[in-house]
């Protein structure tokens, strides 16, 4: 099955158990401490690093370049890269919720922090139509200094204004990686609404 805007499936790690995506509910609009810059691409932000290739249409990886002490890597799914003929950009804006997406609530997570989620990461499209991903089990990793070892964290997950789900990432390893079911599996990307990633849990 796929998950496109606001719809929620699941996708898997390869080795791991699928993944159940989670409804969010009651999810609020909140402001990033980095608010002037709000609703500004970011491409055109210097506040952030973004990586833009052409995916192959048999599937492949995509980095998250170092930014805000993170970094990364995600495999994306065989997709109709070939048909679409798009780009995919994957953007590390660290603490910046550069498109002012939703946040959850405290309430929805006992672990999120006063400024919102440790770390935003966004997928966009570029070209001339959506670009949509095959089900199936693929890796994502993530480092970074602030996650805190033995921690767990989740991902929330929303197109623009729109919650997507949410699922566990597990928790960070001793040498502070984090490593889950990736995102970019079962889910169509529309070409002018981005996939925001937002990690919560806990930071040193």
């Amino acid at each position: 099955m796929l998950l496109a805007a606001g719809v929620a499936t699941g996708c898997s790690g390869a080795g791991s158990s699928p993944v159940t995506w989670q409804p969010v509910h009651g999810a609020r609009s909140q402001a990033s401490r980095f608010a002037d810059q709000v609703r500004v691409q970011p491409r055109d932000l210097p506040l952030s690093k973004s990586e833009t290739i052409i995916p192959a249409s048999g599937g492949g990886t995509i980095g998250v370049l170092p930014f805000g002490g993170f970094s990364g890597r995600f495999v994306y799914a065989p997709n109709d890269a070939r048909s679409a003929k798009v780009t995919l950009t994957m953007t590390n804006s660290g603490l910046n919720n550069v498109l002012n997406a939703p946040t959850p609530s405290p309430s929805q997570h006992p672990a999120i922090q006063s400024n919102g989620p440790i770390l935003f990461l966004e997928a966009q499209v570029g070209g001339t139509k959506a670009l949509t991903f095959q089900d199936g089990s693929y890796n994502a990793s993530l480092r970074s200094k602030l996650f805190v070892p033995n921690a767990p964290y989740t991902m929330y997950l929303y197109f623009g204004k729109t919650a997507a789900g949410s699922y566990a990432l597990g928790t960070a390893s001793s040498d502070q990686r984090l490593s889950f079911a990736s995102p970019l599996a079962g889910i169509s990307i529309p070409r002018k609404t981005a996939l925001v990633m937002e990690v919560v849990g806990a930071r040193l």
